[in-house]
């Protein structure tokens, strides 16, 4: 029967601590209770609903440190302290759980507490890994509430032993064992906390428990524990002379216990330790462990209590003996196995188990101190920084806290740069020491060593002596929701686990009794000296063939004369090659095991993760040392037929369990159990097989390759290749080399297995991820030139060989792809990326000299899209590229029409008058009658056309000439306002040719400069706006600027007058006289040329009788022949001459007007209008006669 034992496990995980401190002051007297002490006591609680998360909790006198850890979650805020001031902590600490609450019942030697957190939520209701403890909400308020402690006063009979529980109605119930011999109850009300106390006396009917055991009679109460049951509250009392009273604490009466005990004839005395009492948790039936410390032999008891009708039944269902020479600090049980805490004769603390069906008492294996290391650096010749390092950081034998207390005796904590992990200031504050005592010195390196040396050895001593005192064990407990038992520490905590089938034959040497069993038990005691482990180490890593290094192994174990003999045996016995088979095969499960369906969310967090690898490590060295002793074991007995058939398998196997231990030692295999799903499985060791599985190098090394890439490791992922067989993740080892910027590497190891288009585009993919462009290029050219005509990655391989050689700038190689491309729809848009490219390079050189051929329209269907899809600024260049194009085949229209676009985009007046001058230039250069263009749609959904011709783009030139010499911007400015703008700016000839080109009336503009040439005078400064008028071929000698004014005034009015028309020459004239300016002789000569009548209109409209008295004069001598040249006269009034008409009634009006005002002028007019009468009417006559009318 095997009779499995316990290992200790040593996880890596420890965290610096962070305690939030809580002060309670219960109102104990100092004076009373300072001067107690009592023993430092630990305990803990899992929980019914949350997977692999506990509190456990420890008390140092007045102190109780509460911790809260998880296998599943990492839980911040999880440590707080609290401390009761003068009132040392009494054994009885206890911890509920209720449907929402999570309850702490605390006993003092002056008080007894109720502390009250949030119950944890279900884990199915956790997205994260992250998450808040129950005692990160922890306040001193509300510990200090005074509903949740009751102060007692019992002195001068204090109490010195205690234990607590919640009843059914959520009462907190203490009992404390007071020095009076007399036991006190105190129940808390959950509600109001009122604290009530009673007091429980015994019976003296009550007989004895075990008394035949003992030697003298000790009626204090020793040890308590109180159990609630549905219908009352039992109070078990254990005395220190091995009675077991028991009470119902509901009724507060003693109840009688038959004396059911087989009696000794043999007393016994009690021993130097007190005697303990423990009930099992989470059992069906009430289960009581009582350890009775004798001075011969101790005794432990298992019993199970019946209680009826008031009669209390102790059945004592085991009995044991307890191993010599060991003094038990703590107990702990379930239904089937008892484990306890001993400390032996010399001091050491020791772990046993027993079981209770075999009663065969197994020690658990527990934490070595960590060994010193000056042993072998002497001899090994390597860099104590290195050895050092390595030993304290990286093989889980201490803490953070350990490592941080030994670094404050080098450093003060204000010295330290915080801004550096724990490892580098250890290496800084090391450094400093070694700086310390070489300074003064001129040393060789040796002597440097060896200073070096002894500094890390004191650091290192350091780390070993606090690690000593923090690991020193408190108390044990047996967590039943997780099927583990935790070793509570004075800091800290360790999970003992059950040893798996191998480590359990080897624990249980005394009962092998198969060769099978001795075979194992051999090979585990064959150690090795630390040169030659190093040796096959190094043969391992190095790929060597192991024959020589088990040889030589071999030759040094040929003077173990212990191994040697019972390698004989073995070698001997019938059953050795069955039983060698059944080793190997058993080494080989890892391979075979098959892990049961995921179960999500378990052993994820840091303590569950590093928990799990630390076991695992445990696992794997000792298979690794068992299969390296095979070797040797086959080596010695020299019998090749066996080896042979064993070898093939064993090699592998070394090599595999070598690769699992150098994962544990790069942080690998917690790595990968964090990030990897379904490796949890429902209990520890079979996690362990399931992690062992997943990390099996012979089967799952791609997995682990690929893993490690994730995590941005390429180094170790190069070495795993080097270890394992890497041809199946060839692509993966290609990622790693590229992540160290080693490409060519990367190619040579893909290539060889690429040959088809999709195994290229893979490989190009991964290249393309490290911008490796000119591999690329050269990936695609080989795919494409093996690829078939038809095959359908063919397009998709010229695509990416044209992005590459785009990339790289190489754009005329880039144009040949594409055009090779098949695929039309790919072929345009790497044309478009190309265009692209090249114009935001300005590389427009390259464009144009490219020969586009069939692909133009296309290229012109690209470079107009692309013009209208982007701003008016960033489009310029498009356009610019598309009037280049169309030049340089001679389509003039198409030039002109894209200069029109982008002047008609264009914000910029000066760009539109460029655009639009380019434009006319075009169109002056094409055949007249095809002078003209489309005009742009402004949308797709337009369909209007419209033909624009010369003057049209002429209209829209002037337009932005106009608005440049007003610096304006706003480009949706009407004619109109643009005149309006002109005018008042001084523009006149620019307004007047916008009024030409838009048929707008000239008269506001003449009219206006007829103003300024009359206000020319008064200016200050009379060029300013003549100048903004093309006025150099009006300026003649030493001309001032009134004369150029009204030179341009003459100029603009006889160049927009029309021929037989005087509305212009009206207008200016109008505004001259409404000025009270006479007109000037030029306007009067050239009115009277036109229109003589409506000027003398004017004239006598604004009262200028003498001048119209002049002109009427002038006007009738003209048509009667004297002066007729300066008038729009036919000629003069003679026989069939041509009719005229003259303003005689208009001449009337003035000789009225004179009559009254310059009788004398009115005479004269009189006298040749009384001429012309006659002379018409006698003409008249003639004309008539002379054509017989």
């Amino acid at each position: 029967m095997m009779h499995y034992s316990f290992k200790e496990i040593v996880s890596g995980y420890s965290q610096l601590d962070k305690w939030r401190e809580i002060s309670l002051n219960t109102g104990g007297t100092p004076s009373t209770l300072q001067d107690i002490k009592v023993q430092q006591r630990s305990g803990g609680y899992c929980y019914k609903q949350c997977p692999n998360r506990f509190i456990y909790w420890r008390t140092n006198d007045d102190v109780l440190e509460l911790v809260e850890q998880s296998l599943n979650l990492n839980l911040s805020g999880n440590q707080v302290r609290y401390r009761f001031q003068d009132s040392p902590i009494l054994e009885g600490v206890t911890i509920h759980e209720t449907f929402n609450r999570v309850v702490i019942l605390v006993p003092t030697i002056s008080s007894v507490h109720r502390l009250t957190f949030s119950h944890p939520p279900p884990e199915e209701e956790l997205s994260d890994i992250q998450s808040l403890s129950i005692f990160a909400d922890a306040t001193a308020n509300s510990a200090r509430d005074s509903t949740t402690f009751h102060v007692i006063n019992t002195a001068p009979n204090l109490p010195h032993a205690a234990t607590s529980c919640l009843t059914a109605n959520k009462d907190a119930l203490f009992a404390l064992a007071l020095s009076s011999g007399t036991i006190m109850l105190v129940r808390l009300d959950p509600l109001s906390g009122i604290g009530t106390c009673s007091e429980l006396r015994q019976d003296s009917a009550v007989p004895r428990f075990l008394s035949n055991f003992m030697g003298k009679t000790v009626d204090d109460y020793v040890s308590l524990i109180v159990h609630p049951s549905a219908s009352d509250v039992f109070l078990f009392a254990l005395t220190g002379d091995g009675q077991v009273r028991v009470w119902s604490c509901d009724r507060g009466v003693s109840l009688k216990i038959p004396d059911n005990i087989t009696k000794s004839t043999t007393p016994l005395v009690q021993g130097a330790y007190s005697h303990i009492m423990r009930k099992a948790v989470n059992t069906n039936n009430l289960i009581l462990g009582i350890y009775l410390c004798l001075n011969t032999k101790s005794r432990l008891f298992i019993v199970e209590p019946i209680v009826e009708h008031g009669f209390v039944q102790l059945p004592i269902s085991c009995n044991f003996l307890i191993p010599e020479n060991l003094d038990l600090m703590d107990l702990t049980f379930d239904s089937n196995t008892v484990w306890c805490l001993c400390r032996t004769s010399e001091g050491e603390t020791v772990v046993h188990s027993i079981n209770l069906l075999t009663g065969q008492w197994q020690k658990t294996d527990l934490e070595t101190n960590p060994k010193p290391l000056n042993s072998f650096l002497s001899t090994a010749n390597l860099d104590p920084r290195l050895v050092y390092l390595q030993y304290i950081f990286d093989h889980s034998h201490f803490s953070v806290n350990d490592i941080s207390k030994a670094l404050g005796m080098l450093c003060k904590p204000e010295d330290r740069d915080n801004s550096l992990s724990l490892k580098q200031q250890v290496e800084v504050a090391i450094e400093n020491e070694i700086q310390m005592d070489v300074s003064d010195y001129e040393l060789t390196d040796e002597d440097y060593i060896d200073i070096a040396e002894k500094c890390w050895n004191k650091f290192y001593s350091c780390c070993v002596q606090y690690h000593q005192t923090s690991s020193v064990p408190l108390g044990i407990i047996w967590l039943h929701s997780m099927s583990c038992v935790v070793l509570i520490k004075k800091n800290g905590f360790s999970i003992l686990r059950n040893k798996e089938y191998l480590e359990s034959i080897i624990a249980n040497k005394q009962f092998y009794a198969t060769c099978f069993e001795r075979l194992v038990n051999a090979l585990a005691s064959l150690e090795l000296d630390y040169e030659l482990n190093v040796k096959f180490d190094q043969a391992l890593h190095g790929l060597l063939p192991l024959d020589s290094t088990i040889a030589l192994i071999a030759g040094q174990i040929s003077r173990d004369d212990k191994f040697l003999s019972e390698a004989e045996w073995l070698s001997n016995n019938d059953q050795l090659s069955v039983s060698l088979v059944k080793l190997v095969s058993l080494l080989k499960e890892p391979e075979t095991f098959e892990p049961v369906p995921c179960i999500q969310n378990t052993l994820r967090s840091s303590l569950g993760v590093t928990t799990v690898a630390a076991c695992l490590n445990q696992v794997v060295s000792l298979r690794l040392l068992l299969s390296r002793n095979v070797l040797v074991f086959l080596q010695l007995m020299g019998s090749p037929e066996l080896a042979t058939s064993l070898l093939e398998d064993l090699i592998p196997i070394c090599q595999s369990y070598w690769l699992l231990q150098w994962f544990g030692r790069q942080s690998i295999t917690a790595e990968y159990l964090a990030s990897t799903s379904g490796i949890a499985q429902p209990s520890l060791m079979d996690t362990v097989s399931s992690l062992a599985h997943h990390l099996w190098p012979a089967k799952k090394s791609a997995n682990i390759a690929e893993f490690l890439l994730g995590l941005n490791k390429p180094v170790l992922v190069q070495e795993l290749a080097r270890l394992t067989d890497s041809k199946s993740w060839r692509i993966i080892l290609a990622q790693a080399y590229l992540q160290m910027g080693d490409a060519f590497k990367a190619y040579d190891k893909i290539t060889a297995e690429a040959n088809t288009s999709a195994t290229f585009l893979r490989m190009i993919q991964l290249f393309e991820k490290h911008n490796y462009s000119d591999i690329v290029i050269e990936l695609a050219d080989t795919a494409i030139s093996q690829a078939e005509l038809d095959d359908p990655e063919l397009p998709t391989l010229h695509s990416l060989l044209f992005l590459h050689h785009l990339k790289l700038c190489h754009y005329t190689a880039a144009f040949t792809s594409l055009r090779s491309n098949p695929d039309p729809e790919r072929l345009s848009d790497c044309l478009r990326q190309l265009v692209v490219a090249l114009i935001q390079n300005a590389r427009l050189d390259i464009l144009l000299s490219l020969p586009f051929g069939s692909l133009l329209p296309q290229l012109e269907s690209i470079m107009i899209s692309r013009a209208r899809s982007l701003p008016t600024e960033q489009a310029a260049l498009y356009y610019s590229f598309l009037y280049s194009l169309h030049i340089k085949f001679d389509n003039l229209k198409k030039a002109a029409t894209v200069m029109f676009e982008q002047g008609l985009r264009a914000e910029d007046p000066e760009i539109q008058r460029q655009c639009y001058a380019i434009c006319l230039n075009c169109l002056y250069l094409v055949n007249p009658n095809n002078a003209w263009i489309l005009k742009p749609k402004e949308d797709e959904v337009e369909e209007i056309i419209e033909v624009l011709e010369l003057k049209d783009i002429r209209q829209e030139y002037e337009l932005a000439t106009a608005k440049i010499k007003l610096s304006m911007a706003n480009t949706g400015t009407y004619p109109q306002e643009l005149v309006s703008m002109l005018i008042h700016n001084g523009f006149y000839k620019n307004a007047l040719r916008i009024c030409h080109l838009c048929n707008l009336s000239y008269s506001p503009v003449l009219v206006s400069l007829a103003a300024a040439c009359v206000a020319l005078p008064h200016q200050v400064d009379p060029w300013s706006w003549l100048v903004r008028n093309e006025i150099s071929e009006l300026v003649a000698g030493d001309s001032n600027a009134c004369t150029v004014a009204w030179r341009l005034l003459e100029c603009l009015l006889q160049k927009y007058e029309k021929d037989n028309q005087t509305v212009l020459h009206k207008a200016v004239a109008d505004k001259l006289m409404s000025c009270n300016v006479f007109l000037p002789h030029w306007l009067e000569t050239s009115y009277k040329k036109r229109n003589a009548s409506e000027l003398l209109r004017l004239y006598l409209n604004y009262g200028d009788l003498k001048q119209a008295s002049t002109l009427a004069r002038d006007l009738l001598l003209a048509a009667l022949g004297c002066g007729t040249e300066h008038f729009s006269l036919a000629g003069p009034l003679v026989v069939a001459s041509p009719s005229l008409c003259l303003p005689i009634e208009t001449i009337d009006l003035l000789l009225l007007e004179l009559s009254h005002h310059n009788k004398d002028e009115a005479k004269d007019l009189e006298s040749v209008l009384e001429t012309y009468i006659t002379t018409a009417m006698k003409a008249t006559a003639d004309t008539k006669a002379l054509y017989g009318c």
